[in-house]
């Protein structure tokens, strides 16, 4: 074959120390037609972190490499002491005083991207995150405005990607993004994942003796074996061992809560699991919070308005609709609100979109924040000068949990303090008021004025998240908000003839 013929490649990506896995992978990829293999990136951060050094680096010139970001962590942990209470970064240390000098400059050598000529597929480009970043992220869910700006430059047709864990083989325009998977810290049923191109792409899993390699990994002295330990005696997948918990094993959840939920994972069935890890595994932390928040405010308005439709009587507090056609009668403007908030809330979406910014005369820049707020930012000459998207910096971030407790205590309380009066509606003024305020109001302000964000995305954010992962439940959720609105504001429709 020649020097600049196209090959056949076998792309492995995220090893992540899991030798026993890598070895699967490599006797697999043996009995393949593969002309090179490319590794890319994540290879050391785990376990057995020099012994799969060790064997990546037997491949030699039928291997090509990629960089990803925990090879760049492991070896700039040496700079610093780690926190002790970040378990990553104290990981991230112990795999760097694992290795050789050899080996971590071997790491800090490779490319953050490389270009193939792949049979069947052409040139072909090899990332660890993404073209822009080994940081970026990208899942069978993630939107294509988020995904083109991270193509903006690249020529190839074919791209292909890992860090995120979970296989996919996606379109964005005329160019295809695959993610190859992960052999050795794999999200889904256990086995290593990898990738065959040429003449197209063929996303495979191979098996491999998983009691063997939780063993093997046990007899280090790996910091996180104790999480190893902890997911083989409760049956569940373990991040080393094949499907890390990606729906309850992020640092979102506080450790009752997490111990909790992960009992109940393993009581769900197999099929189950892994669809919800393929559509919620990369749930970052301001969607999770956005779906508990308003799932706990669709209840909250939800509930008192089924109960009273099913049984013709009051709930325990007022509902939305009565509270509103209560202040109808006294004040007819009232109506309009919602009208106005559905006006408001479509002018605002269309003049900033989620990936957008809105320069304004002032040389302030309007976007959003990654919870889906308006947010403005002061832009210099020289920023737009630079022809880069002017971004938004100096940020603080308030924790959503004491948020979440102070905002639900204040609601209850005072609903309570006000079920002492004999005015029925007055809960529902309360009740209702201090939801729209410390769940709505007083966020965007924050976000707006201020520059702080609660970390739970907007609803409009949230049912948009939704959307991406479970299409027809949010179609219908979007449905029945667009009814309570139109319920409100043409109260009391509809109504028995």
């Amino acid at each position: 074959m020649g020097k600049d013929a196209p090959v056949r490649v076998a792309a492995i990506y995220d090893i992540h120390g899991n030798l026993p896995a890598l070895e699967a992978t490599l006797a697999a990829i043996e009995g393949s037609d593969a002309d090179l293999i490319v590794v890319g990136g994540d290879i050391a951060w785990g376990p057995l972190p020099r012994e799969t050094m060790e064997r990546v680096l037997t491949l030699g010139e039928s291997a090509r490499f990629v960089r990803g970001d925990a090879d760049r962590d492991v070896v700039e942990s040496l700079a610093a002491e780690p926190d002790p209470r970040d378990a990553t970064a104290v990981a991230s240390r112990w795999c760097a005083e694992e290795l050789t000098e050899e080996q971590r400059e071997f790491l800090m050598l490779q490319p953050e991207t490389l270009a193939i000529d792949v049979e069947g597929l052409g040139p072909t480009l090899f990332c660890h995150g993404s073209p822009r970043s080994d940081r970026d992220r990208i899942t069978v869910a993630t939107s294509a405005e988020r995904v083109l700006p991270m193509l903006a430059g690249v020529n190839e047709r074919v791209v292909v990607c890992g860090h995120t864990h979970a296989q996919f083989d996606r379109r964005f325009g005329d160019q295809r993004v695959v993610n190859a998977g992960s052999v050795g810290l794999q999200f889904g049923e256990r086995g290593a994942y990898w990738a065959m191109l040429g003449p197209d792409v063929d996303l495979r899993r191979t098996d491999y003796d998983y009691d063997d390699a939780v063993t093997r990994i046990l007899a280090g002295s790996e910091p996180r074996r104790r999480q190893v330990r902890r997911a083989r005696s409760c049956a569940a997948p373990s991040h080393y061992g094949g499907g890390a918990m990606g729906l309850v094993g992020t640092t979102f959840w506080r450790k009752p809560i997490r111990t909790v939920l992960r009992r109940l994972w393993t009581l769900l069935p197999r099929r189950v699991t892994r669809y919800l890890t393929t559509r919620f595994g990369d749930v970052t932390r301001s969607e999770a919070s956005g779906y508990a928040v308003w799932g706990a405010m669709g209840i909250a308005v939800g509930v008192p308005e089924i109960w009273a439709a099913a049984a013709g009587d009051e709930f325990f507090w007022p509902t939305i609709s009565t509270t509103v056609g209560h202040l109808q009668d006294r004040w007819p403007v009232i109506a309009l609100i919602p009208v106005a908030l559905i006006v408001m809330a479509c002018y605002s979406v269309f003049r900033v979109g989620a990936a957008s910014a809105a320069l304004q005369a002032d040389f302030r820049v309007l976007a959003r924040t990654p919870q889906g707020r308006l947010a403005k930012q002061d832009v210099s000459i020289d920023q737009l000068a630079s022809g880069q998207p002017p971004g938004l910096v100096g940020r603080e971030q308030w924790n959503v949990l004491p948020y979440f407790i102070f905002a639900t205590l204040a609601v209850v309380g005072t609903a309570l303090v006000a079920s002492r009066s004999d005015n029925r509606f007055l809960v529902g003024y309360f009740l209702y008021s201090l939801i729209a305020i410390v769940w709505v109001v007083v966020p965007n302000i924050a976000a707006y004025r201020f520059k702080r964000d609660v970390p739970f995305t907007t609803l409009f954010f949230t049912v948009r998240c939704l959307g991406r992962r479970l299409q027809l439940v949010a179609a219908i959720v979007a449905a029945l908000l667009i009814i309570l609105l139109l319920h409100l504001a043409f109260y009391p429709w509809p109504s028995p003839p």
